[in-house]
Formats: C-alpha cells, sequence, structure tokens
C-alpha cells in the first residue's frame, strides 16, 4: 500500500461500485435461462471488472453514453421479487439475532477481550450496522418486506451472528448475556457459537457472494477467524480466498478518484471519506492475511500488490463521530494508536511479497535475505515510542490496557517473520542457522510473556498456540540436527521448549491445535542433543537424551520416558464440541494405536489434516524428508528446503443443501 500523503485534493462520490448496488435486492436463483439467472448486463456477462475501466467494455461506454442516445443494457433489476420460501427462511436466520441488549454485550466482549489481538473490525461500523437492522428489523422479520433493505443491510444479519459466534468463544464468566442466553456451561456456550456461525453462513449462501458488499467481506473475515480459533485453518484460508474476491469486485485495492459536489453538506462529505477510510481498513486486514498465511503457511499469494493502489489506513483510531470529526492522522506525541499494529503489518506483508518476488534465485544471493532482515529490524525501530518493543514509554498503557499485549504481539509477529525468511537457508548457512535459532526463542519469550498477560479464556486464541508450535518445531529441528554450540544456549533452548510445552498444554483444553502441539513438541524433547562444543565435566550433566523435567508452569509434568507415553495422550476434543454434520472437517475422534511412534502420522493426518507443500501426507512425506529412520523420535528431521509448517485442514463443501432434512 503507498504512503499516504496528507494533502487538498477535492472530495465527493466514490468511485467504488457500492454506490451502484447498496439498493440491489437479493434474488432467487432462477432456473436456467431466466432474468434473475443470466444478466442483461454485458459487463457482468463478460467478467468485465466494474472497478477497474482498462478494458475494451469501458472504452465503448464512454464513446455510446455521452449523449445518452445508445443505452448500454442494466444490470439485473433490483425490483425482482424473492420466492417465499427464501424469504421466509431468510426472516427466519435474522430472528435467531437475540435482543439488542445482549446483542451489545457481545459485541462489547469481543472488542474487549478479542479484537486487540484480530484487529478485525471497526466498533464505529459495526454498532451502525446494529442500529441499522435494529431500526428496520421488525418490519423486516415479521411482515417479510425484504425490499426496504438495501444490499448492504441485507448482509447485516450474517455479520452480527458471526461477530457474537466468535465473542463467545472469548466470553468471560459471569456476564450478563450468559444468564440471557441461559448459558450454564462450557458445551452449552460452545453450542450456541456454533449455530450463530452456521446460521449467519447460511444467510451468506442465500444471499450469495455476485454482489458484494463491504459488509459481506467482513462476515467472511469474522468467519476466517472462527475456523482459526477452532484449529481449521485450512477452511479459514478458503474464507480468505472469498473475502479477497469480494473485496476485489468492489475495488478496495484501488484508491478511488474523488470530487466535490459543490451542493453537498460538510457531514455528509466526511461521513463519505471516513467511508472510505474503514474501506481501506477492511483491505488491509485482508492484504495482511493473505500475505502472512502465504509465508508462514507456505501458501499461494491471492494478491498482487502492483493492482493495489489504496493508501495505507490513517494512523488513529475510527472515531465516535464520523460526520463531524476531520480525517487527519494522530500525532503520535498526542495520542497513540492500535492502528500503528495494523501499518506495521501492512509494512511487513509489503515485505513478505518482496521476499516471494526474489524466488529462487535468492538461493545464490544470501545478500539479499540480509537486506530484508535488516529492513524488518528498521521497520521495528520505527516505531513509535508507545509500542516499541524496547524501552517503550508505557504512560499510555492505563488507558490502552491492550498495548503490552499489541508490543509482544509485534516481537512475535517480526520474529517469526526472520525466522521463516531463514529458515530455508538453516541447513547449510551458519549464519542464518543462528539467526533463524534467536528468532524462534525471542518468539517463544514473546510468547511465554503474552500468556502471562491474558486470561483463561482467551485461551482459544488461534495465534497463542500456533506461534509457539511453529517456533517450537523450528527449534527442536535445528536443535536435533546442529546440537547447540554451548551449554548456555542449550539451557535457553530447553527452557524456551519446556515452558511451550507446559503453555499448550494450559491452553489444549481450549485449542485442538495446542493438544497436537504438544505431542510433537514432547516427542522432540528427549532427542535434543548435548552441546557441540561441551567440557569434560559437562559430559554427564547433559546427556544426548534429556528426560522432560518439571517445568514452571504445571506441577504435573512428567519426567524420564514417561514423559512421551502416548497414554498420556488421548485424542483431544475441544470442550464442549458439537458433531455437526453440517460443519464439514470437524475434529473426528480417532484412538492412537500402541505403537505411539508410528500411528502419530495418522493420528495427526485425520485429527487435523496435515498437508505438506511437497504433496505428500502424513508418514510418506517425513519418511521421504527424514535424516534417519524414524524411530518416533525424529518427526521433523526434514529437508529444509521443503516448507515443514503444518496446515490444518479440513473439507468445505463448495455448495450446502439447507433446504432439505
Amino acid at each position: 500500500m503507498p504512503t499516504r500523503q496528507y494533502k487538498n485534493r477535492k472530495v465527493g462520490n466514490s468511485s467504488t461500485p457500492s454506490a451502484t448496488i447498496d439498493n440491489a435486492e437479493i434474488q432467487e436463483p432462477g432456473p436456467l435461462g431466466s432474468e434473475t439467472e443470466q444478466s442483461t448486463d454485458l459487463a457482468y456477462q463478460f467478467g468485465y471488472s466494474s472497478v477497474n475501466g482498462n478494458h475494451a467494455f469501458n472504452a465503448l461506454r464512454k464513446s455510446l453514453q455521452p449523449d445518452r442516445s445508445t443505452p448500454l443494457p442494466n444490470a439485473p433489476s433490483n425490483k425482482a421479487l424473492l420466492h417465499d420460501f427464501f424469504k421466509v427462511r431468510y426472516c427466519q436466520l435474522a430472528s435467531q439475532l437475540p435482543p439488542r441488549s445482549v446483542v451489545s454485550e457481545l459485541i462489547d466482549v469481543y472488542f474487549t477481550h478479542a479484537d486487540w489481538y484480530f484487529m478485525a473490525l471497526d466498533r464505529y461500523c459495526v454498532e451502525d450496522q446494529l442500529t441499522s437492522w435494529v431500526s428496520i428489523s421488525d418490519a423486516v422479520c415479521e411482515h417479510q418486506n425484504l425490499h426496504r433493505l438495501s444490499r448492504a443491510l441485507c448482509y447485516a444479519p450474517a455479520l452480527l451472528l458471526q461477530v457474537l459466534a466468535v465473542a463467545l468463544q472469548f466470553l468471560p464468566p459471569g456476564t450478563e448475556c450468559a444468564s440471557s442466553l441461559h448459558l450454564t456451561d462450557s458445551t452449552s456456550v460452545e453450542k450456541l457459537s456454533q449455530s450463530y456461525s452456521r446460521s449467519a453462513l447460511e444467510i451468506m449462501t442465500l444471499l450469495g457472494r455476485h454482489q458484494p458488499t463491504v459488509t459481506s467481506v467482513e462476515h467472511d473475515l469474522m468467519r476466517l477467524t472462527w475456523l482459526k480459533n477452532r484449529s481449521r485453518g485450512s477452511e479459514s484460508w478458503q474464507f480468505l480466498s472469498l473475502a479477497v474476491r469480494q473485496a476485489q469486485l468492489l475495488g478496495l485495492h484501488l484508491e478511488p478518484n474523488i470530487e466535490q459536489n459543490p451542493d453537498e453538506s460538510v457531514e455528509s462529505v466526511l461521513s463519505r471519506i471516513w467511508d472510505g477510510e474503514h474501506k481501506r481498513r477492511v483491505w488491509a486486514r485482508i492484504f495482511i492475511l493473505d500475505a502472512f498465511m502465504s509465508l508462514i503457511l507456505g501458501r499461494p499469494r491471492q494478491i498482487h500488490p502492483d493492482d493495489c493502489t489504496v493508501d495505507t489506513p490513517l494512523d488513529r483510531d475510527f472515531p465516535q463521530n464520523p460526520p463531524r470529526t476531520v480525517a487527519y492522522p494522530t500525532a503520535k506525541n498526542i495520542r497513540p494508536s492500535p492502528m500503528t499494529f495494523v501499518r506495521f503489518l501492512c509494512a511487513l506483508a509489503y515485505k513478505v511479497h518482496e521476499l516471494q518476488s526474489l524466488g529462487r534465485a535468492v538461493k545464490r544471493d544470501l545478500s539479499q535475505i540480509q537486506a530484508l532482515h535488516d529492513d524488518i529490524i528498521k521497520i521495528v525501530d520505527a516505531l513509535p515510542p508507545q509500542l516499541r518493543p524496547v524501552t517503550p514509554d508505557t504512560s499510555w498503557d492505563t488507558r490502552y490496557t491492550h498495548f503490552p499485549k499489541i508490543r509482544l504481539q509485534m516481537i512475535s509477529t517480526a520474529n517469526s517473520f526472520i525466522m521463516n525468511l531463514h529458515r530455508p537457508y538453516v541447513g547449510v548457512h551458519e549464519s542464518s542457522r543462528q539467526a533463524a535459532t534467536e528468532a524462534a526463542l525471542k518468539v517463544l519469550d514473546s510468547q511465554q510473556r503474552m500468556f502471562e498477560l491474558v486470561s483463561e479464556y482467551q485461551y482459544g486464541i488461534y495465534g497463542f498456540s500456533f506461534y509457539t508450535i511453529d517456533a517450537g518445531i523450528l527449534l527442536s529441528s535445528l536443535s536435533i540436527d546442529h546440537p547447540a554450540s554451548s551449554k548456555q544456549m542449550l539451557d535457553r533452548i530447553l527452557l524456551a521448549l519446556q515452558q511451550a510445552i507446559s503453555r499448550l498444554e494450559v491452553l489444549s483444553p481450549r485449542s485442538a491445535i495446542a493438544r497436537t502441539g504438544q505431542v510433537i513438541l514432547r516427542q522432540c524433547y528427549p532427542k535434543i542433543g548435548a552441546p557441540l562444543y561441551q567440557t569434560a565435566d559437562d559430559s554427564d550433566a547433559w546427556p544426548t537424551n534429556h528426560p522432560l523435567p518439571l517445568t514452571p508452569l504445571t506441577a504435573s509434568l512428567p519426567s524420564g520416558p514417561a514423559a512421551i507415553s502416548h497414554q498420556q495422550f488421548p485424542v483431544f476434543t475441544p470442550q464442549g464440541a458439537i458433531e455437526d454434520p453440517f460443519e464439514m472437517g470437524g475434529q473426528p475422534q480417532y484412538p492412537l494405536s500402541e505403537y505411539f511412534d508410528t500411528s502419530i502420522y495418522n493420528y495427526l493426518d485425520s485429527i487435523n489434516g496435515f498437508s505438506w507443500s511437497n504433496g505428500a501426507t502424513g508418514e510418506d512425506s517425513l519418511r521421504a524428508n527424514a535424516s534417519a529412520d524414524l524411530d518416533g523420535m525424529h518427526l521433523f528431521s526434514y529437508n529444509f528446503d521443503e516448507n515443514p509448517y503444518l496446515l490444518f485442514s479440513g473439507e468445505l463443501p463448495d455448495q450446502c443443501d439447507f433446504f432439505h432434512g
């Protein structure tokens, strides 16, 4: 995203297509050849972009339309009537929203306890959607009068239900909304969260994504978040794909050419400027997710930065009264903003694209890797005092209580980038091995400190487990194949892994990925080698195989051979999980075989659908990349030219039959 240049410019109607589709009604899928199925809009039929005018159809439009004598075909009529069944079903689903007081409390739960981490929504915009929906919901649901809804407002119930579903994943004890919703235990909370998310998804299926709005994009981002917190990372990536394509249809990746209307009020102008800022923030979140899923999970990129002209979002909080707020960034010395975190991630995301663009040529010139490493350090050093990781200005922490955690997450994110930046070269280059090891240790240290700051009901956040597992796997692999150079380094590695295993044990009741990760790290831990250069006095103190000792976080961890016994690791199903045929890709229960060292592959494949970048899966992939015979102890002694990271997948149906059974 280009750096924003703040200068005087005209303001007026945005060129994004939302203005042309907001009044469109939802239509039932008509039979093949019907008006509702086959649009008479030539651009729609051919697939021409409605936001990028560099194509033949737009040239024809400009040639024919100045005198309006030759009208072009229009888009599908927005007056088409819905079939009664679709109207009834939509209203049934929308009516599942609880009373406004309950919705408001759950929205507050989300923004208080979760959005500081995900940075997925703007609170003002969500609450504005709620207000707009409540003002018209009675007429819509009781009388099935859907023609009163704009296209954007049609999607409001889906977004709100998905926000509630995520909020329930982080519901603190003793809330009024829990009493109102008759939530008595974790099972009932989990069941309701799943029900809300499923209903939101069904609304999206009824409405479709072919004429998207910003609200429909935000729904898919929240569904992505819900799935990740359920340890269903592969499905979440598919919803990112849906969000990317909708956002591109809306032109969120393009900076609009804004012109001023002479008769427009200042309040109207400011409202539209802030609406444009909201769209920039939505695009920034998509851009970040796409880049980091590419870097860490080995997924292909879906966005090319050369296609993007949109500015970076403002570094300030979203105002409570946009029509009366001038859209300029707040001075850093006056008020810091959590949006600094988003801008920081945007800067790193651009570096991801730089890295991916280098391709295989970089293997012949490691100076480019070091240059990117240095650029990341510069980005971190340029952070404002309130959010810099080293010697921060903590004077604002009482007002922004999440700043300490955001600073730690910045450390984790930057060092995760460095870790993955050097990972392909650790097998042959000592400098990359040292950099990756140090970065992994910093990730684990920051995750430990963040763990000490969060509450138990926040343990389900996907990243808490994933960053620990991701760094722990690489650190274990390096320590097995390349023993530590000193006792001091080995001490650091062992302590970091002990804490990681303990954290995952504590997180596992709320996270299936934590349970799986704990199994892996416990398998790797005893095989970590002694220091490469140890003295005679050290040889007895540091044998090649380390039993797992007690750790500071729990007094129940076993030591010795029992530490890796499969009997201590029954297959985990998240607390309160509900079997649901609608939710494809849930965690089935598969018992581990008696021979844990060989059945671990099938176990991992079955519970989380491990995927490997070379196309192989499970035991075959590990055996193909292992440097020694697999005995259950060398799980991750792999070829570092391949992507070793774990992709937690499940099946996502292309179509869900909501209307039978």
